[in-house]
């Protein structure tokens, strides 16, 4: 009798659940509904979509920009599914669209809640996963989110839905147009906080029509200016969002195993040669990081992983040799330029290499371009010569924008810790007002 009694109270928590979520999913239709009515006609320049995360700096953009006289819509983008593979909620997605809707009641604007959860998984999450499944690929999520989400279906959803012409977001960078009408992406008054890294491969075209305006502001100030507005809200004492979402704070090596199989191995000291011990699966190591080796008394650090075995070759200290490099390799068919086209030196520099080749000449050595470059955010800029080279099976006959091209980068002085599939971003200086980021690409030896 009891558990007959067990099996009804399930099955009526079941039904209530049901119809609790559609109650749900109804009201926020209507909300939308509501919402998009209002701002059909919208295209006035004076109303902004701003992307709200539920964090002080998109809270202070929303701030800044009512007190400029704009019109705001607060948007929260649901990306991912915030239950993980038992059911457990692995990140904040439900405190942080609560924190965003009390800065949006506090300030009067209305809010709306996106979801590009499909879109994410397929053009960020998979191929994520696809890079770590090569054993030695280290893929940036955040570069690639800004890429296809943010400023691609976030940004088509407020002018084709909401007829929103105008989109701000909280992050540090600047935005500037030339004499070409080509739109620049700077680096923010802010070093420290500087984000641009993070926007390199986004196309210039979609940053058209948007603000960023905290480009202008260092962090303590922002918090500074915003203490008063936002007074006893969770953003202003909630700590800073630090790594990837959809991983939160459980154990890499466990999360990765859910979606692909490791592969495990030997670590190997690159210096003597001998085993040291056992890994669970190259894919869940990166060079530079630590190499969990217990009851040593050096520390070990991973140096090298390969594709043609399971072996992970580790070295003693941090700056060892084995961890630096000098030049790197990125795909000509990988970077994305901010302008849209190739920059006036690199087409030069395929210009020549194509006369080069054409003529069956080899490439000079001094054809290169200076310009600067980060591999990672929050990384000091940096000095490099990029030079290009034709792949073997590139077309000579083909124009210099779809050539099959290599680009090469000489650095000024060694870098660390360098892996096959993270990001590098190209600046150039700007007359001491920053740097202009030129484009980037993902490295691929």
């Amino acid at each position: 009798m009891i558990s007959l009694l067990g099996v009804i109270v399930s099955r009526m928590k079941c039904v209530y659940d049901v119809f609790y979520k559609r109650r749900l999913l109804l009201q926020s239709i209507y909300r939308r509904c509501q919402y998009h009515d209002q701002y059909r006609h919208n295209h006035d320049g004076k109303t902004v979509a701003v992307a709200m995360s539920g964090g002080i700096d998109s809270a202070a953009v929303a701030v800044l920009l009512r007190q400029k006289g704009y019109k705001c819509v607060g948007i929260f983008m649901k990306n991912w599914d915030s239950s993980d593979e038992v059911g457990q909620e692995v990140c904040s997605i439900s405190r942080d669209r609560e924190d965003m809707r009390q800065v949006c009641k506090r300030l009067n604007i209305p809010s709306l809640e996106v979801d590009f959860i499909k879109e994410y998984w397929n053009q960020v999450f998979i191929p994520f996963i696809e890079s770590y499944k090569t054993g030695i690929e280290t893929p940036n999520p955040d570069v690639a989110c800004n890429r296809h989400v943010k400023f691609n279906c976030f940004v088509k959803y407020c002018r084709d839905t909401l007829h929103i012409d105008t989109i701000a977001t909280g992050h540090y960078a600047r935005l500037e147009s030339n004499s070409k009408e080509t739109i620049l992406l700077k680096t923010a008054k802010d070093k420290t906080k500087d984000q641009s890294y993070f926007l390199c491969r986004t196309p210039g075209l979609n940053l058209h029509n948007v603000m960023f305006p905290l480009g202008e502001y260092n962090k303590k100030d922002v918090y500074n200016l915003m203490s008063e507005k936002l007074y006893g809200l969770n953003v202003l004492t909630k700590r800073e969002s630090m790594g990837v979402c959809f991983i939160g704070k459980r154990d890499f090596p466990t999360f990765l195993s859910n979606y692909i199989n490791l592969t495990p191995g030997r670590f190997i000291d690159i210096d003597t040669g001998r085993i040291l011990g056992y890994h669970r699966g190259k894919e869940t190591y990166t060079i530079g990081q630590g190499a969990r080796l217990g009851g040593r008394k050096d520390k070990y650090f991973v140096v090298k992983k390969t594709k043609s075995t399971n072996d992970i070759f580790v070295a003693i200290g941090q700056d060892h040799p084995a961890l630096f490099s000098d030049s790197l390799i990125v795909d000509g068919k990988t970077m994305s330029w901010i302008s849209g086209s190739l920059p006036d030196p690199i087409n030069s520099l395929l210009s020549e290499a194509y006369l080069a080749k054409q003529n069956g000449n080899m490439l000079p050595t001094e054809s290169s371009y200076d310009c600067s470059f980060k591999i990672r955010h929050g990384q000091e800029m940096s000095s490099c010569k990029i030079r290009v080279s034709l792949k073997k099976n590139a077309d000579v006959n083909t124009c210099s924008t779809t050539m099959d091209y290599s680009i090469i980068v000489l650095f000024d002085i060694p870098q660390r810790a360098i892996n096959p599939g993270q990001v590098i971003a190209f600046y150039d200086n700007d007359d001491n007002d920053g740097y202009i980021c030129l484009g980037g690409g993902i490295i691929s030896n």
